[in-house]
């Protein structure tokens, strides 16, 4: 408790220092612009009809400052709106998020996945959220292998903390008498208390020996050119 309220005015000092000096850095500018939506209903009612539409795009990085300046926006105007973003009256079609929760990492900038889960229980409609269940990367052995392992690890939803894993297909086809089974590198170390460093090495070890293989046998390791849309032998660039 100590800790978090001395942090929070160091937070609040530099703050303090940077407006005296005229400067603005980007979490500034966040803080400034809530403000400015929370407490001018005009500004409100002028960007609402300027942006029609609101996309906020890789969403499993946005923090709850950055969704309740899109939410005010995107609300309905009035003279008055709630404190919290959920509440916000925002008419349907007029606020898209596009994320994937399993990528939300920026949890040091308050970017996590309680928000991103918040958000598709307050927005999503009675059809739910759209999830994009196609892999346009990946053949479908490598797929395969991927749903068998991470739908077992993943199983179920944690509440507030983790997402159940959704099963993936695979849109491009196997080449013909090409073998795509995943190839498993190095393995479990026999040392459990293996120190990182001698780890990496053991790892970049794994890594030369398997671009080796690649090299001295290129017919068993073919790749899909984008180019010419055809599977080829690869080659040390790839």
């Amino acid at each position: 408790d100590q800790l978090m309220r001395f942090t929070a005015g160091e937070v609040l000092s530099a703050a303090r220092a940077r407006q005296a000096d005229g400067g603005l850095e980007f979490h500034d500018l966040l803080v400034l612009a809530r403000q400015v939506l929370r407490r001018k209903p005009e500004v409100r009612r002028a960007l609402h009809e300027r942006y029609q539409h609101i996309l906020l795009d890789e969403f499993q990085d946005t923090d709850p400052i950055q969704i309740e300046v899109a939410s005010l926006i995107a609300a309905a105007p009035a003279d008055t709106q709630p404190d919290r973003w959920e509440e916000h009256p925002v008419p349907s079609g007029r606020l898209f998020f596009v994320g994937d929760p399993k990528q939300s990492i920026y949890r040091f900038r308050r970017a996590d996945i309680k928000l991103f889960l918040a958000a598709r229980t307050a927005y999503a409609d009675a059809a739910g959220a759209v999830t994009l269940g196609t892999n346009f990367r990946t053949v479908g052995p490598i797929i395969d292998w991927v749903n068998g392992v991470f739908g077992e690890a993943m199983p179920e939803e944690v509440h507030d903390a983790q997402p159940h894993y959704e099963p993936l297909e695979a849109w491009r086809d196997v080449g013909k008498g090409h073998d795509h089974r995943p190839v498993v590198l190095g393995g479990e170390h026999p040392d459990p208390k293996v120190k990182a460093g001698e780890l990496r090495q053991c790892e970049a070890g794994d890594v030369a020996g398997i671009i080796g293989e690649i090299v001295a046998n290129p017919e068993q390791w073919p790749v899909f050119d984008e180019r010419t849309k055809e599977w080829r032998p690869a080659t040390l660039s790839d």
